[in-house]
């Protein structure tokens, strides 16, 4: 177990005890646009202090006519440090949903010091390569997987996590919040994905870390037998790394679409105008 349960009671505890006395209150996440006004000005486009979301991407699309969204999504990120997403994620955030985002980050600081200090459990996972570890690590913790996470805790906070709350309940909470943590971990997201979408074990032919079950009769317990499954889920978890990479590459790069000879060049002529805009 990476994430212990004790580490998101105590999360938990500071959230439910010392945080706003209602949860499904709500807070405002601002941006810093102050880079991206400034693009947009040295271009021609004047931006209020109180523009919404909505208008900074009709002025963008405006601006920059006929390139593809998720493209221009990219180099928004890498030269502003927001998305579209950012951008028009106008709306309140929940506070349970704000406190989900804490547990996400705690457990990624958690990956980041495990990979950086020594750990017997992950050094015989990962063959004392801590390499290895944190270029997994890194993939598994990429925005887009976390997603399904965020929204199965925040749903659980959201029904569980109001008003007049039991020890045991409590307890229960953060039990199945670290579940849900080191699920998500020690299957490389795959737990969170529809059966459909899972790939498919060389081995078995089956979906891996599928979340149905199958009845054994009359199973037989020794030591082979663990041995065998140790064996089992070390090669589905590899499978599922490597998979995982191969998901956040196409995803990021768009590989499934065609060529597109035509935006590619406008991206490029994007990226120009940006770097001299901040090279004055």
């Amino acid at each position: 177990m990476v994430i212990s349960e004790l580490e998101i009671w105590r999360l938990l505890y500071v959230h439910k005890f010392s945080g706003p006395k209602n949860n499904n209150e709500v807070s405002s996440k601002e941006l810093d646009l102050t880079e991206l006004r400034s693009f947009l000005n040295d271009n021609g486009i004047s931006i209020s202090e109180t523009i919404n979301g909505p208008e900074i991407k009709n002025e963008l699309i405006d601006l920059f006519g006929g390139i593809d969204e998720d493209e221009f999504n990219e180099i928004l990120k890498d030269q502003f440090g927001v998305s579209f997403e950012d951008i028009l994620n106008t709306e309140s955030v929940s506070v349970n949903e704000e406190f989900a985002n804490h547990i996400l980050s705690f457990m990624v600081d958690k990956l980041s010091s495990i990979s950086s200090n020594k750990n017997k459990k992950m050094d015989q996972l990962f063959s004392n390569n801590n390499d290895a570890m944190n270029t997994i690590f890194a993939e598994i913790v990429k925005k887009g997987p976390l997603v399904k996470l965020k929204k199965e805790i925040t749903n659980i906070l959201d029904l569980h996590l109001k008003g007049d709350i039991s020890k045991d309940k409590f307890n229960l909470l953060a039990n199945c919040i670290s579940s849900l943590l080191n699920q998500y971990l020690f299957s490389a997201t795959w737990s969170f994905s529809n059966e459909s979408a899972k790939p498919i074990s060389r081995l078995t032919q089956k979906p891996i870390f599928s979340n149905k079950s199958e009845l054994l009769m009359n199973p037989i317990l020794n030591t082979e037998t663990l041995n065998q499954s140790s064996k089992s889920y070390v090669n589905e978890f590899s499978q599922a790394v490597k998979d995982l990479y191969s998901e956040n590459v196409r995803l990021k790069f768009k590989l499934k679409d065609e060529f597109d000879s035509t935006s590619n060049t406008k991206v490029g002529d994007i990226i120009l105008k940006i770097e001299k805009h901040k090279a004055k």
